[in-house]
């Protein structure tokens, strides 16, 4: 076991500009609770444009990201550790040290491939664990997505596999191909169009909002049925809704970010099982700065993967080389992923935290999740963040059950995950979105049932309460209550996306009792379900490798 620092290389911001270079640093000795990570896979999430450029006013740099899909191997355990040993495929948990403490440790599933799973511990949990929550993996509700990105497709992804009638909304026409063909949605609704958005009024029993840009909310509350629920897991801005959305029909808007322990483990056994994975693209370190910048205009599908196993040697996935004395869970050479926030915070001996751009990391069990060993690690690591970031809501709402209708919107990193969980569980799944050259990806490549131009009112109408659950894993501004409107009785929306500014009227709340919530990744449960599930479904993001220069 080793009994001191190990130097690392990583990948750190030295100011505001958010621009990336070679770092070299120090992770603290391994303690007997601690689990030694040799990371594979990282993903990269809009998180790191927020903290890099120091957004909220708190970053210290050098800020070394990677924070929250980190996936990979064991390479040694803590001599308290007894959950890991090495060479398990681990993923590492929510908000905890980027030196891990054993008890955020996640296994992933050994089938089910790193690169994929670290998306699941960041948008999969975010949209998994609301969706447990309110019940949203019972077979047969409806399900609305708001947003097709890295969120939202894995809000499909899950409502499918859930059972769920998925529709997405959109306000790219482009997205309802995506939707309906790739990720297998059922109802495609642009939310721009009022008449496809009257169509699904009252029919969604939940909505996931993964957008991130501003957009109302009014629209959205009205899709839902009778206490429906929309969740908000993005970050669209301000809220702003007419309260008769909420009191007309016992709606509810909520948030939600990410998940806990037990929906974490639960999500990657799930993913596994199931065999969804996430949509990415896996990139190599050197293209880092690029990716951002893509992620910044919205130039990406679902979800970046940094192959840092292959380019460097956040999602972050790799192989365990080292494990505490107490550690029992993990082992060395297993395949292992890591979650969120992993940097820029104190660690337990003093040291500052650093993420997973870099060639390893140690954390302790608890957020340390085992990933199948046939499950490609560039693949397991989008789960770890996009994956569990709707597969968590699309669980806590029930949206695992076959035959329920779930609506995604955007189809990128999240969005793309949605749909594909949306049909594992057997859902209906529409995909929203304002391009129309998102059609063809969403329901030829993702599987998804419909798709729908959110800009089309008619379209938009024609899936009008047809929704039990919306995962809006959007992350520009748009409206909600339009995708409200989709939602049957009871509905939820659920943000997972950053949308800015939600506004809606208090009745698309109200009227059909639906509720709009907030999911931001998933607990340790979760994420390993979802680490199963995926690879027991052979559910994988869509990602594209990048090589991470030294």
């Amino acid at each position: 076991m080793g009994s001191a620092k190990e130097d690392c290389l990583g990948y750190a911001a030295r100011d505001p500009s958010g621009v990336l270079s070679p770092f070299h640093f120090s992770r603290r000795a391994i303690g007997v609770d601690d689990i030694s990570i040799s990371i594979t896979h990282c993903g990269v999430c809009y998180g790191e444009v927020l903290w890099t450029r120091n957004k909220f006013g708190d970053a210290k740099y050098p800020l070394c990201l990677g924070k929250h899909e980190i996936v990979g191997l064991v390479k040694e355990v803590g001599s308290n550790v007894k959950g890991f040993k090495v060479g398990d495929h681990v993923g590492v948990g929510t908000y905890v040290n980027s030196c891990r403490d054993c008890e955020y440790c996640f296994k992933i599933p050994k089938d089910y491939p790193l690169a994929l799973a670290a998306p699941l511990l960041c948008a999969g949990i975010t949209v998994y664990s609301p969706m447990v929550r309110y019940k949203m993996n019972q077979p047969g509700k409806s399900l609305g997505v708001i947003g097709l990105g890295g969120l939202g497709h894995m809000a499909i992804k899950f409502g499918k596999a859930f059972g769920l009638n998925v529709t997405v909304f959109s306000t790219s026409i482009s997205k309802k191909e995506e939707a309906l063909n790739l990720l297998g949605a059922d109802k495609f609704v642009l939310s721009t169009n009022q008449q496809e958005m009257l169509e699904v009024s009252k029919s969604l029993d939940f909505i996931i909002d993964t957008a991130s840009g501003a957009h109302p909310f009014d629209p959205y509350m009205s899709l839902l049925k009778t206490g429906g629920v929309l969740v908000l897991v993005g970050a669209s801005g301000e809220v702003k809704l007419s309260p008769m959305s909420l009191i007309l029909g016992r709606k509810s808007i909520s948030g939600s970010v990410s998940g806990g322990t037990k929906d974490t483990k639960e999500m990657l056994e799930f993913c596994a099982a199931k065999k969804i994975y996430p949509e990415i693209e896996v990139i190599p370190i050197q293209y880092v700065n690029e990716a951002i910048e893509r992620l910044i205009k919205s130039d990406i599908k679902y979800r970046f993967v940094i192959d840092i196993e292959n380019s460097l040697k956040h999602e972050i996935v790799g192989l365990v080389k080292e494990v505490g004395s107490n550690v029992k869970g993990f082992k060395v050479g297993d395949h292992v992923g890591g979650a969120v926030f992993t940097y820029n915070h104190v660690d337990v001996d003093g040291t500052i935290t650093r993420g997973g751009f870099s060639t390893y990391v140690v954390v302790h069990e608890r957020y340390c999740f085992k990933i199948p060993k046939d499950y490609p690690l560039a693949s397991a690591a989008p789960l770890l963040c996009a994956g569990i970031t709707v597969y968590s809501p699309m669980i806590r709402h029930k949206m695992n059950q076959p035959g329920k209708s779930l609506g995604v919107i955007g189809l990128g990193g999240l969005g793309h995950m949605a749909v594909k969980f949306g049909k594992a569980f057997g859902l209906n799944v529409t995909v929203f979105s304002t391009s129309i050259s998102k059609k063809e990806e969403a329901l030829n490549l993702l599987g998804a049932d419909k798709f729908v131009l959110s800009t089309n009112q008619q379209e938009m109408l024609e899936v009008s309460k047809s929704l039990d659950f919306i995962i809006d894993t959007a992350s520009g501004t748009h409206p909600f209550d339009p995708y409200m409107s989709l939602l049957k009785t009871g509905g939820v929306l659920v943000l997972v996306g950053a949308p800015g500014e939600v506004k809606l009227s208090p009745i698309s709340l109200i009227r059909g009792m639906k509720s709009i919530s907030g999911s931001a990744s998933g607990g340790t449960k979760d994420t390993k379900e979802m680490l199963e599930f995926c690879a027991a479904k052979k559910i994988y993001p869509e990602i594209e490798i990048i090589p991470f220069s030294t």
